[in-house]
């Protein structure tokens, strides 16, 4: 697959999850996220950017994701503490924040960063310390090929602070892999997490580390080609659709039947990426009456169109829905021109 999953945190779960609801096999196991627009790296076209915050023990951003044997990560982080801190966990464990399986990464109280394992053992520490100070943002990307001859490395920016082959990396875990990447802490001073992407090494691009890479999240602005659904709250079907916060259950779109198709527009990218990696199209539906009925993306660009996997309306309760797109719809890589020209909606069934 390679690419398994990016998250911009400007849309986050609130009130409701993916679960077994979603196509993607990368889902978010936690209904609810502490937020932050002060603390994002960069900025959104169009609405204001998001950072979640990595707090204690009472918040938890739980990643389920497929097993795979080698896995790498990377993200934007920012602390204003000093202090040594427990930064995430790949483990299968998903209700502690101190999980007592699995592997973590760790920061150290003098900037260094290290992986530890489930029995508090420490299988390598970047040098010299002061990799990582307070008070700065860094990309901080790690690999993790799992074994009991396995290998680890980390990089700052793009440049590997520490590594290590031919060590012990399950923790304790049984299989081929870590089911969860957990981003915890017991810590109070906590830490700021944003621009979040996730590869195994499988596929022919995108398996490997990708450098700071940003998400960005590209809600609607005007009508698509296609619009066969009832506005409720707005004037407009894209008017009706256009938010970020998925608390909110108005305004909203509505059909009482299959086959109906809505489409829009959305927001162009503010850069010219040197590579674009992926597409992943949220939504999040409900069925106001008893019945069954069924919903899928759609993904247009041009005069090609690719229609995602199916999955389950229920009847008075909102259930949130990903799906990741490799390429653009005629099987081509995604560029700037194709996500500027894209078209993005739902059909029912």
């Amino acid at each position: 697959m390679a690419l398994i999953f990016m998250e911009g945190f400007e849309c986050t779960p609130y009130g409701d999850a993916f679960y077994v609801t979603s196509p993607m096999e990368a889902r978010w196991l936690t209904s609810g996220f502490y937020t932050s627009s002060s603390y994002a790296f960069g900025s959104q076209p169009g609405i204001t950017s998001i950072g979640i915050l990595v707090y204690q023990s009472w918040w938890r951003g739980i990643l389920q994701i497929p097993i795979t044997s080698k896995l790498y990560l990377g993200f934007y982080y920012w602390s204003s503490s000093s202090i040594s801190l427990r930064m995430l966990n790949l483990t299968d464990q998903t209700a502690t924040a101190s999980p007592t399986t699995g592997i973590r990464l760790h920061r150290n109280e003098d900037g260094s960063l290290a992986f530890i394992d489930n029995t508090s053992g420490v299988i390598l520490t970047s040098s010299p310390a002061d990799t990582v100070v307070a008070s700065a943002w860094y990309h901080l990307e790690v690999m993790a090929e799992f074994g009991s001859s396995g290998s680890l490395e980390i990089r700052v920016d793009g440049a590997t602070v520490a590594s290590a082959a031919g060590v012990d990396t399950r923790g304790g875990l049984s299989g081929a892999g870590y089911p969860n990447i957990n981003f915890a802490t017991a810590s109070s001073s906590g830490y700021y997490v944003d621009h979040l992407y996730v590869c195994d090494d499988t596929g022919a691009k995108a398996n490997d580390f990708l450098g700071p890479v940003l998400v960005y999240t590209l809600i609607p602005n005007a009508d698509g080609t296609t619009n066969q659904m009832t506005p409720v709250g707005a004037a407009t079907n894209w008017q009706s659709v256009s938010k970020t916060n998925s608390g909110s259950n108005s305004p909203y779109v509505t059909t009482d039947q299959a086959n109906q198709v809505d489409l829009y527009n959305v927001h162009d990218l503010p850069v010219t990426p040197t590579a674009v990696h992926g597409v992943i199209l949220s939504g999040r539906s409900q069925k106001s009456t008893i019945g069954h009925r069924d919903v899928r993306s759609k993904l247009k660009v041009g005069g090609d169109t690719v229609d995602g996997a199916t999955h389950v309306c229920i009847n008075g309760q909102y259930r949130r829905s990903q799906e990741l797109y490799l390429t653009q719809p005629n099987g081509s890589d995604w560029d700037e021109a194709a996500i500027n020209a894209m078209e993005i909606g739902f059909e029912t069934l």
